[in-house]
C-alpha cells in the first residue's frame, strides 16, 4: 500500500507540474496547447497533493519533512487558485442607471448533429435578444425557421454552411455596418440598435487548436483584430480563459461574461454523454465557448444551457451598458 501510494502522490505532482508549467509557458503550438485547456485541473491534483503532505505531517514518519513539503505547496495551490479566482472574486462594474437589459446567446450546433427547433425553444426560453450559431447547416436553419426563427429573430447576417462553416449572427434588433471576418469557418462584426444605443456585436469561430497550432494561431489573431472593435464578441471561440488567446483579449478589455459576473468556471464541451471514455460518458470539462464583454456592458447573469444533439453546452448571458 505504501509503494501504490508513494507511485499515486509521484504521478500527482508529475501532472501538477506539467500543467502549471504549461500555463505558465502560454503554448500556442503542440501537445501543451491542447493540455493548457484543462488547467484547473490543476487546483485539484494540487490540493490533493498538499492533503496528503499535511496527513503525513500530522501522523506518519518524517514529519518535519512533510510539513516543509506541505508549506511549499502552498506556491502552486495559490498560484491555481488566483488563475481561477476572477471567475469567483473581483469587481463587477454595474448597468448604467435604468439600462434595459438585453440577453446574448450562442450555441455551436454541430454541423447537423444538433436539433435547431431545439434551440429555438431554448432560446425562447431564455429570451434571447442575439443569437450566434456556429456549425449551422441550410437543413437545421429550415428546422429553426419552422419553430418561428424569423418571428423571433426578424434580422440576421451570415450563411449556414455545409459543415463547420456555418455561422450566424439572428437578433430581434436591426442590424448594420455589418463585415465579415475572414475566419475559415465564419465570423460576422454588426452593429445592433438595442434600445440603449448601438452595440457592436461580433459572432465568430475559429479553429479549434491542433498540434502544429497554425490554424488555430492564425484564427486567433483574425479574432483579436476585429474584436477590437466590439463591444460583445460571443461564439464558439475555441479558447480557455487559461489559453493565451484570451488572456490577450483579456488584455484588450474583453473578458468572459462569467467571470465579470463571477459566476464561476462553466465549462461548455463536452455537453453531458456527448462523448465517452471506455462506455464512461463526460460532463463538459472545457469552457471555449463564451460571450466575452468590453467596458462598456455590464453582466446582470450569464449560465449555460443544453441543447439537444449538439456536443457543446449554450452559453447565455443577460447584459445591460454601463
Amino acid at each position: 500500500m505504501r509503494f501504490v501510494r508513494s507511485v499515486l502522490v509521484a504521478g500527482l505532482v508529475v501532472v501538477g507540474l506539467v500543467v502549471t508549467g504549461l500555463r505558465l509557458a502560454e503554448p500556442d503550438s503542440g501537445p501543451g496547447l491542447l493540455v493548457t485547456s484543462f488547467t484547473p485541473i490543476g487546483l485539484v491534483v494540487w490540493l490533493l497533493v498538499a492533503a496528503h503532505a499535511w496527513f503525513r505531517t500530522v501522523l506518519g514518519p518524517r514529519r518535519r519533512r512533510w510539513g516543509v513539503a506541505a508549506v511549499a505547496l502552498a506556491l502552486p495551490v495559490g498560484l491555481h487558485a488566483w488563475w481561477l479566482s476572477p471567475a469567483y472574486v473581483g469587481p463587477q462594474p454595474p448597468p448604467a442607471a435604468g439600462a434595459t437589459p438585453f440577453r446574448v446567446m450562442t450555441a455551436n450546433l454541430l454541423a447537423n448533429g444538433g436539433d435547431g427547433i431545439d434551440l429555438v425553444r431554448v432560446a425562447v426560453k431564455a429570451d434571447a435578444d442575439l443569437l450566434v450559431v456556429e456549425e449551422v447547416t441550410a437543413d437545421q436553419l429550415a428546422d429553426m425557421e419552422s419553430a418561428g426563427l424569423g418571428d423571433l429573430f426578424p434580422h440576421r447576417v451570415g450563411e449556414p454552411g455545409a459543415g463547420l462553416e456555418g455561422t450566424m449572427v439572428l437578433s430581434a434588433y436591426p442590424l448594420s455596418d455589418t463585415v465579415e471576418v475572414p475566419l475559415p469557418l465564419g465570423g460576422w462584426l454588426t452593429t445592433a440598435a438595442t434600445p440603449d444605443g448601438p452595440v457592436r456585436v461580433l459572432g465568430a469561430h475559429p479553429h479549434p487548436p491542433t498540434l502544429d497550432g497554425e490554424d488555430w494561431r492564425s484564427d486567433q489573431a483574425l479574432l483579436r483584430a476585429a474584436a477590437a472593435g466590439a463591444d460583445v464578441v460571443a461564439g464558439d471561440l475555441n479558447s480557455t480563459p487559461d489559453h493565451v488567446s484570451l488572456l490577450r483579449l483579456a488584455d484588450d478589455g474583453l473578458h468572459s461574461a462569467a467571470e465579470v459576473a463571477h459566476e464561476g468556471w462553466q465549462p461548455t464541451w463536452p455537453a453531458w454523454g456527448s462523448r465517452r471514455v471506455l462506455g464512461v460518458p463526460l460532463p463538459p470539462l472545457v469552457p471555449i465557448d463564451h460571450v466575452l464583454v468590453g467596458r462598456r456592458v455590464a453582466v446582470l447573469d450569464v449560465g449555460t444551457r443544453s441543447v439537444a444533439g449538439s456536443d457543446h453546452r449554450a452559453v447565455v448571458a443577460t447584459l445591460a451598458l454601463t
